[in-house]
Parts: C-alpha cells; sequence; structure tokens
C-alpha cells in the first residue's frame, strides 16, 4: 500500500505565506538507483531543501533525524545489493549534518496529537544512506523525517498537517542557516515495507528536495533501514 501522507501533504501545500515550490518524486529502495536520482535531483534541478520521508514501522513518534552516515551499510537493498566495505562514498566524511537544527524544529513543531522527536540515528539502511548522499550534494541543505505508519489515530489527514507543519518549520531553520531568501521544495518518499526484525531500527523509505519529495516503492521487500 502507498502511503498517504505525502498525497495529503501535496493537496495541502506549505501554506499561503511560504513562498516555495513543493514537487514529490518517488524512488526505489536500491542504493545503486537511490545514488543516480539523488544526484541527478541535486545537478538537474538545483534545489534549496531536500525533505527525505521515510516510515519506520516500530515508532510512536515523528522523528527527526539530524545527520547521514557514511558507513556500515551491510545490509542488502531489495535487489541483494549492498555498498563495497558498506560505504557510501570512499572519501567522505564520517558524519555529514543538516544545517536545519532538527532539535529546534522538533520543539515547535507542535501539532495535536502528533509527537515530534529528535534523532541522530537514521538507521543506516537505504533512508541513511539516501540522506548522506543528499547532505553531500546539497551541503547540508537536506532533512530526513522517519514517521509511524498511518493507524486510527494517526490518519493520513493528520500525519499530512505534521509534515506541513514540520517542513515550514525546516524552511524558516534553512533560512537562518542560509540568509533570508525565497525557497524551492521537493518531498521524496516511499511505500511502507515490511521489515525483517535484527534487533535495530528500520524503516522503509520516503525522501523529498526544494521542498522536494520523493518515495521508495518495494511492497513485501525485507531488509533493515
Amino acid at each position: 500500500m502507498v502511503p498517504r501522507s505525502l498525497p495529503e501533504l501535496s493537496k495541502l501545500g506549505l501554506g499561503r505565506d511560504m513562498e516555495v515550490e513543493l514537487r514529490i518524486f518517488q524512488l526505489p529502495v536500491d542504493y545503486r538507483e537511490v545514488k543516480q536520482r539523488v544526484t541527478r535531483i541535486w545537478e538537474d534541478l538545483q534545489p534549496q531543501l531536500v525533505v527525505h520521508v521515510g516510515v519506520d514501522p516500530a515508532a510512536k513518534a515523528i522523528f527527526l533525524e539530524q545527520c547521514g552516515k557514511n558507513w556500515g551499510y551491510g545490509d542488502a537493498d531489495i535487489r541483494g545489493f549492498h555498498p563495497e566495505h558498506g560505504v557510501c562514498l570512499p572519501d567522505g566524511p564520517e558524519v555529514i549534518a543538516s544545517g536545519v537544527s532538527m532539535r529546534a524544529v522538533s520543539r515547535r513543531a507542535v501539532v495535536e496529537g502528533v509527537e515530534v522527536a529528535f534523532s541522530r540515528d537514521a538507521g543506516r539502511y537505504v533512508c541513511d544512506y539516501t540522506y548522506y548522499l543528499s547532505l553531500h550534494h546539497g551541503n547540508g541543505c537536506a532533512a530526513l523525517v522517519h514517521v509511524p505508519p498511518l493507524s486510527p489515530s494517526l490518519p493520513a489527514s493528520l500525519l499530512g498537517k505534521a509534515l506541513q507543519v514540520i517542513i515550514q518549520e525546516m524552511l524558516e531553520e534553512l533560512r537562518k542557516f542560509l540568509g533570508p531568501q525565497t525557497c524551492s521544495v521537493s518531498p521524496v518518499w516511499s511505500d511502507d515495507l515490511r521489515l525483517a526484525d535484527h534487533g535495530k531500527r528500520r524503516c522503509s523509505c520516503y525522501s523529498g528536495a526544494p521542498l522536494w519529495a520523493s518515495k521508495l516503492v518495494h511492497p513485501g521487500a525485507v531488509g533493515n533501514f
């Protein structure tokens, strides 16, 4: 089933006061394909912010990820592939942090019925890998949001509203990071995946950009995010 929170966000938009262009794109749960597509997004579209959105089946809150990691990608994607030596970029830094203060966003993004939390561990799978690449190409102008699956207490309409508020706050933080200028936006998302439990945090991948968005779609895939 394709998650409906980003289509809800697409319908809601980012509010009349936000001078942004919102786009939504879909990404596969595939390291090699993600690497090509994320590179093209940044090179061809040159967004000011890319917001990646991933589903964590075990999550009870929305987690805003502060950083992406360069190593530890030993679990295979849906095609049975994982990066050589488990590394994203062989010459890259161990960690790249977003220029958006996720702690500040988590404190200000208040939506009744939704908990928003700060995180520094994105899971060392395709979501984390995608985020690291996006942070690398975008010089820190990227974000990763892990969301719980939809439920009676968290319908698509409420999650879409929460993402709207979160992205609005991210844009405010981005303006502090870049200076006052208009931001374009694109979100990226993925389908909810059924994942094997190996004692680690895992989630399916959603991704986004100026504000920009894409999604990963591979129902039935098994793996760790």
